[in-house]
């Protein structure tokens, strides 16, 4: 049996706890650029405080809230910012804009919600562009191991050779 140490409190570490030391070491509060698409108890939020919360635990200033997705990526393209290379291009398809990289980035490590992705699946695309990072992560922090134990592949080999895990069984397929 697999010992998984697992938390539900990476978000409080990794995110939160780092704006409430900027707070406490500045004085200042942060800004945050999560926009109204990114789920329903956001949204719902958001029109409950509006762009900035000042009475809260932790006040904070949202100032894209009101923004979609589509509105933040044609302002990309309307204006010809950069952005990061992991999104790869902007591109519009019959009036819907998208990224030709990843959709979403976050905590790299994270899997939550990976079992859901199609393939390649985050882990095998850092296999090919953090290659260091991706064997940090697999090898030496056990994701492997907790790939393997919910099924999700995670191996990429030689040429673009990716691995699929069905009914328990290895696969290999062209990326």
């Amino acid at each position: 049996m697999l010992h998984l140490i697992t938390s539900e409190k990476c978000c409080d570490v990794m995110k939160k706890n780092p704006f409430k030391k900027y707070h406490r070491e500045t004085g200042r509060y942060p800004f945050i650029g999560i926009t109204q698409d990114e789920g329903f108890q956001r949204q719902r939020q958001y029109s409950k405080t509006g762009c900035n919360v000042y009475e809260a635990n932790a006040p904070k200033s949202q100032p894209l809230g009101f923004w979609t997705k589509q509105d933040i990526l044609r302002y990309v393209v309307e204006n010809n910012l950069n952005i990061a290379s992991v999104y790869g291009e902007v591109v519009n398809e019959n009036g819907i804009y998208r990224t030709t990289g990843v959709q979403r980035t976050g905590c790299m490590f994270c899997a939550f919600g990976v079992h859901l992705e199609d393939l390649p699946n985050r882990f095998q695309k850092m296999a090919e562009t953090h290659p260091q990072l991706y064997k940090y992560c697999i090898k030496d922090l056990g994701m492997g191991e907790v790939l393997e134990y919910i099924d999700v592949p995670y191996k990429v080999y030689e040429d673009g050779i990716i691995s699929e895990v069905k009914d328990g069984q290895e696969q290999l397929k062209l990326l």
